[in-house]
């Protein structure tokens, strides 16, 4: 949910879309909230995966910095915002996936 926000805000901001942006720095927040209540319940049973979710956080973080930075506007806008799409189906996607245990 962090990585979500933070793609969707940072696209609102290179689409000059405050809307987005703005809505989507409450998402990052409130997703903050969530993780860091998650990681304080499950901290035992699944250290692993708090470091690799951490890992793909900061990955997400980083690499969308250096797109925003390296690339035209035009160019960031239209990677970040398909970038934005994959990562939204895949929050959808991953409560299905546990359907099938």
């Amino acid at each position: 949910m962090i990585a979500n926000g933070f793609v969707w805000a940072l696209y609102g901001h290179l689409a000059h879309l405050p809307n987005v942006k703005y809505a989507n720095m409450v998402g990052i927040m409130l997703g903050s909230y969530y993780f860091k209540e998650w990681t304080a319940a499950a901290a035992a049973s699944v250290s692993g995966a708090i470091i690799y979710h951490k890992l793909a956080i900061t990955w997400i973080v980083l690499m969308n910095f250096f797109v925003a930075a390296r690339f035209p506007r035009k160019v960031a806008t239209e990677i970040v915002g398909k970038e934005g799409v994959f990562v939204f189906v895949l929050l959808f996607a991953s409560p299905l996936s546990a359907l099938k245990e």
